[in-house]
């Protein structure tokens, strides 16, 4: 009788299973697409993404807060509807032609601080927000965005990168910071630990050009093959990730079991003091020679919840960045959070 019951259980949730997985059309794309073309990157020389917030448990030990991915590699990183996006990092492990870094010191440029949205998730170059807006001005611009970045992030890189370049720069330069809906609950005390490692890591060369120094360049990439395997197998079983199997999603009902953790995940808290903090630093950084500009993106309410402080959120990065004679955008007044044309066809980030 028990056997039965469990039986009669059991079968109806994976028969419902089956279906919200037929409905999903992320996990399809990721199941039988990203997965294929991932690996064929990654065995014609291609490398998995590493991500600042992914590589910060490890980095206390290299006495290092990492900025991007392996510097000057081909380099693959999403799809969200208009194909696997690959790009080759520049110099510090982010997403830039690395030509613009040359002669940096002696013409004006654009800083961009930010998250995926600034590092241009899942969309080509040409629609990344750094080379738009080159393309516009002619100005010189650095990207500095990387995904799951948050204020923490933009600190390390105002104090590793922009303070430094802006003291070597003879030009006056533009530093946009660029603040996403969710940023406003990224209070945390251990990331916030590993900002006494927030220190210089440029190093300028007679002819003007910038580069990582030696020490940061070589614990990254120590860090990087130490804790993540490279050799093929092994990475070639991340990609294939066994809990996006069918069957596994089926049997261990995976789909049911996403719908009872987003009921049951409690309201995110909101703490704006990191952000407040990362504006201040800003504006101590752009004394002399820089611009700031604060800006505001929001989320998608097709692909994110609600969440209720967004507006003093947003209020809050407005009065703190004008108390401080900081210029602010808010990106609410062009995106249309309620329009899925902004956004990619199979994802959170915006569209082209």
């Amino acid at each position: 009788n028990t056997f039965i019951l469990i039986i009669s259980i059991y079968v109806p949730l994976i028969f419902f299973s089956i279906f919200l997985l037929s409905k999903n059309k992320v996990w399809k794309r990721e199941f039988f697409t990203d997965i294929s073309e991932k690996i064929e990157s990654f065995e014609n020389g291609y490398s998995p993404l590493f991500y600042p917030a992914q590589l910060r448990s490890f980095s206390e030990n290299y006495e290092i807060y990492p900025l991007g991915t392996l510097p000057n590699k081909n380099t693959f990183y999403c799809n969200e509807g208009y194909g696997l996006i690959k790009f080759k990092s520049d110099r510090f492990g982010l997403r830039n032609n690395d030509n613009n870094w040359n002669n940096l010191l002696n013409q004006k440029n654009i800083f961009f601080l930010g998250d995926s949205f600034v590092q241009g998730a899942c969309i080509e170059d040409e629609f990344v927000i750094s080379n738009f807006i080159n393309k516009k001005t002619q100005i010189n611009t650095l990207n500095l965005g990387t995904g799951g970045n948050g204020p923490y992030e933009y600190m390390n890189l105002l104090n590793s990168i922009i303070k430094p370049a802006l003291t070597y720069s003879k030009k006056n330069n533009y530093v946009v910071l660029i603040f996403y809906s969710f940023d406003g609950a990224f209070e945390n005390p251990k990331i916030k630990n590993l900002l006494k490692y927030s220190k210089n890591i440029v190093s300028k060369t007679d002819t003007g050009e910038i580069f990582p120094n030696k020490k940061y360049t070589e614990s990254i990439q120590k860090l990087i093959y130490e804790k993540y395997s490279y050799s093929d197998k092994e990475t070639k079983n991340k990609i294939r990730n066994k809990k996006l199997n069918p069957l596994y999603q089926i049997f261990t009902l995976v789909p049911i079991r996403q719908i009872i953790k987003i009921a049951r995940t409690p309201e995110i808290k909101y703490d704006p003091k990191s952000s407040i903090e990362s504006i201040t630093l800003l504006s101590q950084v752009c004394k002399n020679k820089c611009t700031p500009i604060v800006a505001y993106i929001p989320h998608s309410f097709y692909w994110e919840p609600k969440i209720k402080w967004e507006k003093t959120y947003k209020e809050t990065l407005k009065n703190k960045s004008e108390n401080l004679n900081i210029n602010f955008v808010d990106g609410a007044k062009v995106i249309d959070r309620n329009n899925l044309d902004y956004f990619a066809p199979s994802g959170n980030h915006f569209s082209k």
